[in-house]
């Protein structure tokens, strides 16, 4: 927890509340959760990016990230 209580001071967060949430581990169950859908979706790796099936791993490009993108059916907002 001392390099979680490193940033806490190095972003000026509420120490206290920061002390209480790791102590009472009340964001644990968001976090399996979280954990829990990565495995299901096969996800090994960070960063990667999942748009309906298909999966982009590692850092990628904008032209990349602009294909996966454009695969799934979306458009590009102004």
């Amino acid at each position: 927890h001392d390099d979680l209580k490193k940033l806490v001071a190095e972003f000026n967060l509420d120490q206290n509340e920061a002390e209480e949430v790791l102590t009472s581990r009340s964001w644990s169950p968001a976090v399996d959760a979280d954990w829990q859908r990565s495995r299901d979706l096969g996800i090994r790796a960070v960063p990667t990016f999942v748009i309906d099936s298909q999966q982009l791993v590692g850092a990628q490009s904008y032209e990349n990230l602009a294909s996966l993108i454009s695969q799934a059916g979306t458009e590009k907002r102004m």
